[in-house]
């Protein structure tokens, strides 16, 4: 099963100043049943990278973006 990372961090204030603090952050590893999707962010770079990889091309946005998420669903591995 995929494990999944959940970062968290808290800000605080200081006694004497008043100032923020910001403690370390706290990994938590949870194990689900599901399959990660790759994030909006990823699917977009994926994109950019075919459309640079195309020359430039544009008119094929649609084209990209699924033809990036086919490939980051599948796992296949990049470069």
């Amino acid at each position: 099963m995929p494990s999944r990372s959940v970062a968290s961090s808290r800000s605080t204030t200081t006694p004497t100043t008043g100032t923020p603090r910001v403690r370390k952050s706290t990994v938590v590893s949870t194990r689900t049943g599901l399959a990660s999707s790759p994030s909006h962010e990823a699917i977009a770079l994926r994109a950019h990278e075919l459309y640079v990889q195309s020359g430039f091309q544009g008119g094929r946005e649609l084209e990209f973006w699924l033809e990036a998420e086919r490939q980051l669903k599948g796992g296949m591995q990049l470069s």
